[in-house]
């Protein structure tokens, strides 16, 4: 299990976690997409913008995405 997901950030990481994971006898893999809800997503918005500026928007709009929003908090 991968979690969680974060468009944009972590996402790219999948796919070497799950060979690794192969490589050493899995047979079935899942993840888990990042749940914003109430002040954790308030939290996530506050510390995407401080900590990675150049790609905060794209991120954000992805996740958005994942959970049928449109708006930064």
């Amino acid at each position: 299990m991968t979690a969680p997901l974060i468009p944009g950030l972590n996402d790219h990481e999948m796919p070497q976690i799950l060979e690794m994971a192969a490589q050493n006898g899995a047979k079935y893999a899942g993840y888990t997409v990042a749940r914003l809800n109430d002040a954790v997503k308030l939290i996530f918005n506050d510390w995407l913008y401080k900590n990675f500026p150049d790609r905060a928007d794209k991120v954000w709009h992805m996740v958005e995405g994942l959970h049928g929003e449109s708006k930064r908090q």
